[in-house]
């Protein structure tokens, strides 16, 4: 395994207070994403609690902070989320003296979005189809000082640069489970960011047809999967991509599938 220089603290998990900030720098943590709601709720991303602030004052000096915030019913739950930009980017340093372009689909907060342009110090693209999700993602890139570009889009409909890297985590629970969901997800998320259709894998069957449209030769997909899909996914991507890895999340459930695109 590679050694994850992202850390992001969940609020199911710890407090923020009860973490180990000393053996993350230790372990080569470079940074720190905190999602507001999420693990400092209730505070607000514009006023947090001053005993907050003093904490992000003190980190700042050994770690890269970022600060995300989904307000209102766009709240996004705590985990999932965060897995994507721990994994999609902890082992890709920026290459050297290349400008990456990079596409977040189904962008949601922008809060991968936002990491990706702090960690590589680059300008991202991010696609949503919702109009609250892209304000959301504009004010975090702004509380962030991060370089995020918003683009209105149903999936690639709206698309028009070929990228380097494409990230997605896409909707991907079956249309008939959505109702099973434990409340903090299914009551806090929009039924749209969820629904992947019958069984799930709708999103990924647009992206195993289209995304290679927007890649450059041996340019990178990263996505994130649900339960028990990565055979059906990997299959799809065949076709249009090589090198297809999976990786696990920090519960080592099979969550993320990397694939490099194919020469036409």
């Amino acid at each position: 395994g590679v050694m994850l220089d992202y850390f992001i603290p969940d609020v199911y998990a710890q407090s923020i207070y009860t973490i180990n900030y000393k053996k993350l720098k230790k372990n080569g943590i470079k940074c720190i994403l905190f999602d507001l709601d999420n693990t400092v709720a209730p505070y607000k991303v514009n006023e947090p609690d001053v005993k907050v602030k003093e904490l992000f004052a003190r980190l700042e000096s050994d770690f890269k902070i970022i600060i995300v915030s989904n307000s209102g019913k766009n709240r996004l739950r705590p985990f999932k989320e965060k897995l994507n930009v721990d994994v999609a980017f902890s082992s890709k340093k920026p290459l050297k003296g290349k400008y990456l372009k990079i596409l977040d689909l189904c962008s949601g907060s922008g809060a991968i979005a936002v990491a990706l342009s702090k960690h590589l110090n680059t300008k991202i693209d991010a696609v949503d189809i919702d109009k609250n999700c892209l304000k959301q993602i504009a004010e975090n890139a702004k509380t962030n000082n991060a370089q995020v570009n918003v683009i209105e889009s149903n999936m690639f409909e709206n698309v028009q640069t070929i990228y380097d890297v494409i990230v997605c985590n896409p909707p991907y629970i079956p249309t008939t489970e959505i109702e099973t969901l434990e409340k903090s997800v299914k009551d806090f998320e929009p039924h749209k960011a969820l629904d992947g259709g019958n069984d799930g894998l709708d999103f990924y069957r647009i992206l195993a047809n289209q995304a290679s449209n927007f890649l450059t030769t041996d340019g990178l997909l990263a996505l994130e999967i649900g339960e028990n899909q990565e055979k059906a996914i990997v299959e799809m991507l065949n076709q249009h991509f090589y090198n297809i890895e999976i990786k696990q999340d920090y519960t080592e459930r099979n969550r993320f599938i990397f694939a490099k695109r194919r020469k036409k």
